[in-house]
């Protein structure tokens, strides 16, 4: 029995509870398929994953700029990547048993149109049945809540970036 989870909220700890689970999965030697959406793959949890054997790790090259920061073509760039991730998965998919599929910040990249939407919940919902599924980001798209096992909201109460902190290595990525 497999399951779909969602991550999401405000706070801090969505990408890493999503990583607790992968390194649970890969300590029992399953495989496990990790896709960052918005992410450029140099954070220290990646670095760690991607010593590991039985895992894949799916991101963009090169540097990720904010999406405020964006150009509509960075954007539709983007979105084509994205994409493009979510078939290697597919392809891996169809291809080999995975244990677990983590969708990195796919709420977020949902939300914002950058990916193939329909294509994306076709996917998801094709193998939700057949691999445990991860889904994290801050707000996810209602028919995701609707055909969900699993929803972990994480509230933040508070944050030092609110006081002009900027974000820590080994701390927040």
């Amino acid at each position: 029995m497999n399951m779909l989870h969602i991550k999401c909220g405000d706070g801090v700890g969505k990408t890493t509870s999503a990583v607790g689970q992968a390194v649970r999965m890969l300590g029992y030697n399953k495989k496990v398929i990790f896709v960052q959406f918005m992410k450029d793959g140099l954070s220290g949890e990646i670095n760690f994953l991607k010593n590991n054997s039985n895992i894949y790790v799916l991101h963009p090259t090169g540097p990720i700029k904010f999406i405020w920061n964006m150009t509509d073509s960075e954007k539709s760039d983007l979105k084509d990547i994205h994409t493009n991730l979510i078939k290697e998965t597919e392809k891996i998919l169809k291809s080999e048993h995975i244990s677990m599929v983590i969708f990195d910040e796919f709420n977020s990249a949902n939300e914002l149109n950058l990916l193939d939407k329909d294509y994306a919940y076709k996917i998801i919902c094709e193998y939700k049945d057949k691999t445990e599924i991860i889904l994290t980001g801050r707000n996810p798209e209602e028919k995701y809540v609707e055909i969900s096992d699993y929803i972990s909201e994480i509230n933040c109460i508070k944050h030092p970036f609110e006081s002009g902190v900027n974000a820590r290595k080994g701390i927040e990525y």
